[in-house]
């Protein structure tokens, strides 16, 4: 899929994802209460950050599963509504594709050593309010080195790992649902 064909797919226009991630059935079960963030870079793993979001919304409940381009809607204020859909969730998968790493901003510099730039600020976030981490590799992605992150990232690099393959897809994002559910 061409990177502008998936972000013209992902435009929803919800309200207020910020009320959507608090609305609980009382009826679910745990599994379903589960809140889960997805972290990604647009450039570097938007197709795999949309199926994974995808299949996601179908173990839990939709309105449990956060991705920025789903839940912001326009004129909403991006840095409030993730600071919030932060504090709502339990946990908080980062999608590493190859480039993640080694994205640049117009400047050349590594938009991850930024500590504006949206994917540092989302996983030193989660990492400081202590929520569960959970690094997906995916598109042959190898995890970061510990001292190729910026300090208040560092503590990903310590986290095990799941790799979600193309030919294996259904299997692994399985797996990855079942450690998000604490099975």
């Amino acid at each position: 899929l061409a990177l502008s064909y998936v972000d013209e797919l992902l435009v929803t226009g919800k309200a207020d994802p910020a009320q959507q991630l608090d609305r609980v059935d009382p009826r679910s079960d745990r599994t379903r209460d589960i809140g889960v963030f997805i972290s990604y870079r647009r450039r570097d793993s938007a197709p795999y950050a949309r199926l994974l979001h995808d299949r996601l919304v179908a173990d839990f409940q939709p309105d449990r599963v956060f991705m920025d381009i789903a839940d912001i809607g326009p004129g909403a204020d991006f840095g409030n509504l993730i600071g919030h859909a932060l504090e709502a969730v339990d946990a908080v998968v980062v999608v590493i594709g190859e480039k993640w790493l080694t994205l640049s901003d117009a400047h050349s510099r590594p938009r991850i050593e930024d500590p504006a730039d949206m994917v540092h600020l989302e996983i030193a976030t989660a990492l400081a309010r202590g929520k569960r981490v959970f690094p997906v590799l995916v598109g042959g992605a190898k995890m970061p080195a510990e001292s190729a992150l910026p300090a208040p990232l560092r503590g990903l690099a310590r986290l095990n790992a799941i790799e979600l393959g193309d030919t294996r897809w259904a299997h692994d994002v399985g797996q990855l649902v079942n450690a998000i559910e604490g099975r």
